[in-house]
């Protein structure tokens, strides 16, 4: 039973990242050219979010990616601790550790959040 619980969860968040993965990357970086290419809304969004700088467009991909996996893993071990809080059978040590867990989940995204604002602020208002 637990093994099929865990299947699906794995595969449900493994169809649920995929769209958000592929956002973190540009794939129609290098289809922007020519007369017709400038005219699609891709292109158009691009232009005005574009940088010439590469370390610029980097370092957004890198910490786009990095906020994907560390909201992921947060996720993934509040699902744990509530698992570990249902089964807990009144232990009171593995409801503290739960409880703890899921707190520091929180936190974690918390600051992931805020530390993926600050470098897309940074590189898209600051540096350009």
């Amino acid at each position: 039973m637990l093994k099929k619980i865990l299947v699906t969860m794995s595969i449900f968040f493994s169809v649920m990242a995929l769209p958000a993965s592929a956002g973190a990357f540009s794939f129609f970086s290098n289809t922007c050219t020519g007369q017709t290419a400038t005219n699609s809304p891709i292109c158009q969004q691009e232009a005005k979010q574009g940088t010439t700088n590469p370390v610029v467009h980097d370092l957004q991909v890198v910490s786009s990616v990095m906020a994907l996996l560390a909201g992921m893993l947060a996720v993934i071990m509040m699902i744990v601790a509530g698992f570990q809080l249902v089964t807990s059978s009144g232990n009171e040590e593995t409801v503290t550790k739960a409880k703890r867990r899921i707190t520091s989940s929180l936190v974690g995204i918390v600051i992931v959040a805020l530390t993926w604002t600050i470098i897309r602020f940074v590189t898209d208002h600051i540096i350009q």
